[in-house]
């Protein structure tokens, strides 16, 4: 249902809470590997 969509929307890495994909957060997972040490 909708209430199934909103939760997945809220539980995406990569995404700001609007739906729309915050580059930011993609480019933070990208990078996150290298980043660990």
């Amino acid at each position: 249902g909708i209430y199934d969509l909103v939760t997945a929307v809220e539980m995406c890495p990569v995404c700001n809470g609007t739906g729309y994909v915050d580059i930011t957060k993609v480019i933070d997972v990208i990078i996150k590997p290298y980043k660990t040490k």
